[in-house]
């Protein structure tokens, strides 16, 4: 389906009752004085109402996010980086990871240290006896401290046994293919993501995707038609949709959402990252319709009217309107094809 908005070009008429003399000599205007008032005939045409919205071309990417919600180790990449299959391009750890890794450190550094001790006082426990000295008291000493350091390792890892319950420790993301950073979560080190947020998004080499302000499903399948022109050169594309997901995602980060559309065009077409695209989107079109320019339409208590010239003056016509474009206006009912209207400029 291609239809464009048509751009009207109407002769100025010298009919009987409709000259701009005979009008601007007989009919008193409610226009300002310093206020321009053109005249012109209702006539019939094609209307098509569309809208118009500014858009983007930007590479075809998927976006990657961790399973976790937690804190950012890295993001160990910037946009327009090259990478490779298997670069690491973030890491993620857990609210306990590094009470954990600390954990771990003093349970190792205890039970060597322990060991070192145990092993010392045994010896000085041998030595005792080869003197032939008293040892209980040497024995009960050595007990209790070994008891001592026992309860503070035991007590250490129990608490690593239950931070570890249910913690994934340390993730990352890897590259699963050769391509570009095209963009990163605007997070620091530490800083915390939910789960399923993108944090890298890489360049997937496919065709180019056009973004606009956001327009839901329901709007474009509703529309008669949706492309977009890229250097006056029309393109087709395909609505992308947001999962359930995403716009949890979107909602919970406070991100914006944008649509997104497959552009439907060939390695050979000069399409370019970065272009400017108008997004067009045909809501309406009635073919064969009586029109007037948008400002010959006025406005009052009673609704919408017109100022017929006729004979000399000045008669008001209540009409009802149809769609409407940036220069013409659909007219339903209240004025006839061939009637003279005044409109201000």
């Amino acid at each position: 389906m291609k239809k464009s908005i048509l751009i009207f070009v109407i002769a100025a008429m010298m009919l009987a009752g409709c000259s701009r003399k005979a009008a601007n000599e007989d009919i008193e205007l409610l226009e300002p004085v310093n206020a321009k008032v053109d005249f012109t005939y209702v006539t019939r045409t094609d209307m098509s109402e569309i809208s118009l919205y500014e858009g983007r071309v930007i590479p075809n990417t998927d976006e990657f996010s961790f399973e976790y919600s937690g804190f950012i180790k890295e993001i160990f990449v910037s946009p327009g980086d090259r990478v490779y299959k298997g670069d690491i391009l973030a890491g993620l750890k857990s609210s306990h990871y590094d009470e954990i890794e600390k954990l771990r450190e003093e349970i190792d550094d205890l039970t060597e240290e322990n060991e070192k001790n145990f092993k010392r006082l045994e010896g000085e426990l041998e030595l005792a006896r080869l003197d032939g000295g008293d040892i209980e008291e040497k024995e009960l000493l050595i007990r209790q401290q070994q008891e001592k350091a026992e309860l503070e390792l035991s007590l250490k890892k129990e608490r690593l046994e239950t931070l570890s319950k249910d913690d994934f420790g340390y993730v990352y993301i890897e590259a699963p293919y050769d391509s570009t950073v095209v963009a990163t979560a605007q997070v620091r080190a530490g800083g915390f993501v939910s789960a399923n947020t993108p944090v890298v998004a890489l360049d997937n080499h496919k065709s180019p995707i056009i973004t606009c302000d956001f327009l839901s499903e329901a709007k474009v399948e509703a529309a008669e038609d949706i492309y977009c022109k890229i250097r006056g050169q029309r393109y087709e594309f395909e609505y992308i949709p947001y999962t359930k997901m995403e716009l949890q995602v979107m909602v919970a980060n406070e991100i914006r959402p944008v649509s997104r559309f497959n552009l439907k065009c060939e390695p050979t077409d000069n399409v370019y990252v970065g272009d400017f695209a108008s997004v067009e989107m045909l809501k309406k079109s009635r073919p064969d319709v009586l029109v007037v320019p948008v400002n010959a339409i006025y406005s009052d208590s009673t609704g919408k009217f017109v100022y017929e010239v006729a004979d000399g003056q000045r008669i008001k016509k209540n009409v009802t309107i149809g769609i409407s474009d940036s220069v013409y206006t659909e007219i339903i009912e209240g004025i006839e094809e061939g009637a003279c209207v005044y409109v201000k400029n």
